[in-house]
């Protein structure tokens, strides 16, 4: 195995590959559903693509866009891209509406067939038969060395606020990345993390790459639940989105034994004590709430109680009222880090609105109750105003999610016509269940100044690429709905 990385000296993670698989060449790396692949076979499949994809005349520094298809084929896809020296961006057909600026900044597009891409003129078809080729020995490139500044992979944004925005990742900053996630969730050649979500959502794809450096195995199976997966492939850790987590746990069967062994690290919201204990009791030994961003991600890691210990390399700063740094008052975080992104392709606005002077600005409300620990009071977006009293929705969520029938839901709020503000609960319900029949259940774990909450039930909840509410956009989608209600009850 390759020794812990110097952030400033990089190497490529197909180096690390080559190393299990003259150490350990028949140790499992990926698992798709029961079809199981060595280290040594990952490693051939690696040179092989890197022969096939230099025949397409890449260069480095080329940036080649790769729609996901089967999780094994793009892992090894683009690991052979990294070691050509070309930055690998990752695409999924429902994203291409809202990837303008990804396909910009592609010199190259690897489709998978019956794929259209409007405006972009470098478009190669992965059929069958090109993926099963083999185009011999990969000729020896002495034009390629990585730098600690060399661009290795392009990132989007979840798209919470908007079109989703595009960035670079550098090699130094990966780097910081992977190291982050193998030594704090403990990754080593015992490990097996499952994935649910495609390499489009950034932490997915660093988490899987961190894993694959410590030795560990890969595991993707969507013909099982998470809960099955867990149990079949005895998985030792999961990335998951807390939307997914209150999921998971509002489906687990009665008879559900939980792991000896199996740690969850959450993103993409607050992870409220009750959540955690829930998770604690019946899925895992161990939780991992995660404070970042794709810009700057691993920020701090959180107490049950929701203070974060904030990591040696990141700097954190709350601005008051007046823009000045403050401890012990709430006011908008501010984060600096070396492995942070510069910003984003092709928005100068945006750029101009998130980073300024050599901070970055992700639109998050905390409090700094010492040097070095941080308490999230969530983002600016999220944070509800009900006639003056300003609450995030996790907690309230939390606990409805655990009313029987709801497979998912939002609370938000919303302006009645000629009303005051008032809580608008949106319900995804499960099959064979009613909004009428679940209302009383609902108002009974609300509290008093919520006691007149609208519950509308809807057929989906509009989401972003890794999982994440659009709550702007699900606000317009309500509006009609709260109106129509609010006359009703005039």
């Amino acid at each position: 195995m390759i020794p812990a990385a110097d952030p400033s000296r990089p190497t490529t993670n197909a180096a690390h590959v080559a190393a299990h698989a003259e150490a350990r060449p028949r140790a499992v790396a990926v698992i798709n559903g029961e079809e199981k692949r060595s280290y040594a076979r990952l490693n051939r499949d690696i040179t092989r693509f890197a022969a096939l994809l230099f025949q397409c005349s890449l260069q480095p520094r080329d940036t080649v866009a790769i729609e996901w298809g089967d999780p094994y084929t793009h892992w090894a896809i683009t690991l052979a891209l990294e070691t050509l020296g070309i930055t690998a961006a990752t695409f999924t057909r429902q994203e291409i509406p809202v990837s303008k600026k990804m396909f910009e900044q592609a010199d190259f597009v690897l489709a998978m067939p019956g794929t259209t891409i409007p405006g972009v003129k470098r478009v190669h078809v992965m059929t069958p038969s090109w993926l099963d080729g083999n185009m011999g020995a990969l000729p020896q490139r002495a034009d390629f060395v990585m730098d600690a500044e060399y661009p290795v992979r392009i990132i989007q944004g979840s798209g919470t606020t908007g079109e989703p925005k595009a960035m670079i990742v550098t090699a130094q900053a990966q780097e910081y990345r992977l190291r982050e996630k193998m030594t704090q969730i403990d990754l080593g050649q015992r490990s097996r993390t499952i994935h649910e979500m495609p390499f489009n959502v950034a932490g997915e794809f660093f988490t899987a790459t961190a894993c694959l450096r410590a030795g560990g195995a890969c595991i993707w199976d969507p013909a099982r639940s998470l809960t099955e997966a867990i149990e079949h492939h005895k998985a030792t850790h999961g990335t998951l989105i807390i939307g997914s987590l209150m999921q998971s746990l509002a489906r687990l069967p009665d008879d559900y034994k939980k792991p000896k062994k199996f740690s969850i690290r959450t993103f993409g919201g607050p992870l409220t004590e009750d959540l955690r204990n829930q998770a604690l009791d019946r899925l895992a030994d161990n939780v991992v709430a995660l404070y970042g961003a794709n810009e700057l991600p691993g920020v701090a890691y959180l107490d049950p109680d929701g203070t974060g210990h904030i990591r040696p390399e990141v700097q954190v700063e709350i601005l008051d009222e007046d823009g000045n740094p403050a401890v012990g008052v709430a006011g908008e975080i501010r984060l600096k880090a070396p492995y942070m992104v510069n910003g984003y392709i092709n928005d100068p606005a945006a750029y101009k609105e998130k980073f300024r002077d050599g901070w970055f600005y992700p639109g998050d409300y905390g409090v700094m109750p010492e040097p070095g620990k941080l308490k999230i009071l969530g983002r600016s977006d999220d944070l509800l105003n009900l006639n003056g009293v300003k609450f995030h929705p996790s907690g309230i969520e939390s606990r409805l999610a655990q009313t029987d029938g709801i497979s998912e839901l939002c609370v938000t709020v919303l302006e009645g016509d000629e009303r005051n503000n008032r809580v608008c609960i949106c319900v995804v319900l499960e099959p064979g269940h009613d909004v009428s029949k679940i209302v009383p259940a609902l108002n009974a774990s609300l509290p008093p100044i919520m006691s007149d909450a609208f519950i509308v039930g809807v057929n989906e909840l509009p989401k972003t690429a890794n999982g994440k509410i659009r709550r702007r956009e699900l606000k317009e989608m309500l509006k009609d709905a709260v109106l129509a209600a609010a006359k009703d009850e005039q």
